[in-house]
């Protein structure tokens, strides 16, 4: 085991006990924040798609629910992530007035809720601005992410790096403030993000 994976195993049981111990009120709080400064970013503005994920609430993940209401509000396409044959898709819900999803979630064996296999694939098209909002366990300023170790989202945005050289689709890192680290190690097959919205803080990533 390489050097680089042994410290990213480190991190992450580090991060995955970091999570849990965050109060649910600053966890509330800055929950709200992160929606108030995503929504207000030109990424979020220009979008017609918005491609989100489900917080795991009992892992302490900072929640999507009301930016996923304030992107249906607005009339943004919806998707959200399912695991199919080892490799992340999206696939699109339609979000009520109240933030209901449809059709209804189902539980994946790693604990995620994801829509069904009956939901419609999202991929997208070339003239589209889609905003990627990017779960992590840790980020940094260079815009490195520290993802629970399937590889499922640095494998999506791979496959669609034309998308990421044009400009059209935008991945921004999620998370809280807690999660912002001085650096986290990165390998040749780890995506750098350009934004982060950890709390009520906006990060342009440098590297």
């Amino acid at each position: 085991m390489n050097q680089i994976v042994e410290e990213k195993k480190r991190l992450r049981t580090q991060l995955r006990e970091r999570l849990l111990e965050i109060p649910q009120h600053r966890r509330r709080e800055e929950s709200a924040a992160a929606v108030k400064v995503i929504t207000a970013l030109p990424v979020w503005t220009a979008s017609t798609v918005v491609l989100s994920f489900v917080a795991i609430s009992r892992q302490g993940e900072i929640d999507t629910a009301e930016l996923l209401r304030l992107a249906g509000e607005q009339g943004k396409r919806v998707a959200l992530p399912r695991i199919r044959s080892g490799e992340l898709e999206f696939r699109e819900v339609e979000v009520e007035e109240s933030g209901t999803l449809h059709p209804s979630l189902e539980l994946h064996p790693y604990g995620v809720e994801e829509p069904p296999e009956s939901a419609s694939l999202f991929e997208p098209a070339p003239e589209e601005k889609v905003l990627v909002v990017t779960p992590g366990l840790a980020f940094d300023r260079a815009g490195g992410r520290l993802g629970r170790g399937k590889g499922f989202y640095d494998g999506w945005l791979h496959r669609h790096r034309h998308l990421l050289s044009r400009g059209t689709l935008s991945p921004v890192g999620f998370g809280y403030e807690e999660q912002l680290l001085e650096q986290v190690p990165m390998d040749e097959g780890d995506v750098f993000l350009p934004q982060l919205v950890l709390g009520d803080m906006t990060i342009n990533c440098e590297r």
